[in-house]
């Protein structure tokens, strides 16, 4: 490659007209040829996860579809290119206009498969940068006469990465909700999407439900604790086998669980069964069911 490593710069103000740079402001800083390269390919990546329904979708009636901006951007960077060619190599006979909308009604783009154009928008791209690469700097830098649109080989490259980028924004736009690129897994059988943004939501309930479960299988041993606990359910205090942290958790089911009061356990894996033969005062007037969860007198 014959340019500097931080390629031939941007553009200056009297190298085009001004309708040009609304796409080439939108080209961001680096090397542009770096930049043609890179941004095709995210580009096809992102084309290919459309649908031939969605391809074949307009916005409205007369707006292009997906297909035909496609191709759109296709027939314009070859002509862009061919314009470049003959600033660099130093002719200076003007290029007829052309009527970009008269080539998408002739080229029939809704007859054909969107990863074919795809694949012809990337061949096209391919051509262009390396026809860049193979010019010195003075081709860089050489100037049309001051009366053609575009004057300079580095405003047409920034002007077809800025131009792609201005009609990839807009499919993005009309298209945002069922796809978005660098973050998609097509199921193709189905054309589901699912993005990397959706599963990281689906992270901190993950997280909180591996908590919870990590938590009640190390404390679920401890309510049937060998020797049984008689007061567990009842209140903090016990017969010191430190399992009083279970009651946070199980006193609110143990009230109407039958399971630790009776001969059977639904975890056998933890340990033996419960058996509790626990003589039950009768109530007086000087009793009640609170007196169950008060502390022992010592």
């Amino acid at each position: 490659m014959h340019d500097t490593a931080h390629g031939p710069g941007r553009p200056d103000a009297d190298e085009c007209l001004p309708y040009y740079f609304q796409y080439i402001r939108l080209v961001p800083d680096g090397h542009i040829l770096d930049t043609l390269e890179h941004q095709i390919t995210e580009s096809a990546a992102f084309l290919h996860a459309f649908t031939p329904q969605q391809a074949l979708r307009r916005e409205a009636p007369g707006e292009w579809n997906i297909l035909e901006i496609v191709g759109h951007v296709a027939d314009t960077e070859r002509v862009f290119s061919y314009r470049a060619l003959r600033i660099a190599r130093a002719d200076p006979v003007m290029w007829t206009a052309v009527e970009f909308a008269d080539y998408a009604a002739a080229a029939n783009f809704g007859e054909r498969p969107l990863g074919d154009i795809v694949a012809e928008l990337t061949a096209v791209r391919a051509a262009f940068v390396a026809f860049l690469r193979g010019l010195d700097a003075a081709a860089w830098q050489r100037r049309a006469p001051q009366d053609w649109t575009i004057r300079s080989v580095r405003a047409i490259a920034y002007a077809m990465a800025g131009h792609e980028r201005h009609h990839l924004a807009d499919i993005r736009r009309q298209h945002g909700a069922s796809t978005r690129a660098g973050q998609q897994y097509l199921d193709n059988s189905r054309c589901r999407v699912s993005t990397l943004a959706d599963m990281a939501r689906r992270v901190p309930i993950l997280a909180l439900v591996f908590a919870l479960v990590t938590v009640l299988v190390a404390v679920i041993p401890l309510a049937y604790a060998d020797p049984p606990d008689p007061t567990w359910v009842s209140g903090f205090f016990d017969d010191g086998d430190y399992d009083d942290a279970v009651f946070v958790v199980t006193s609110s089911l143990a009230t109407v669980d039958p399971f630790p009061l009776c001969d059977w356990s639904p975890f056998p894996v933890f340990g033996p069964r419960v058996a509790l033969d626990i003589p039950v005062p009768a109530a007086t007037q000087y009793s009640s069911a609170a007196d169950a969860r008060a502390p022992p007198l010592s």
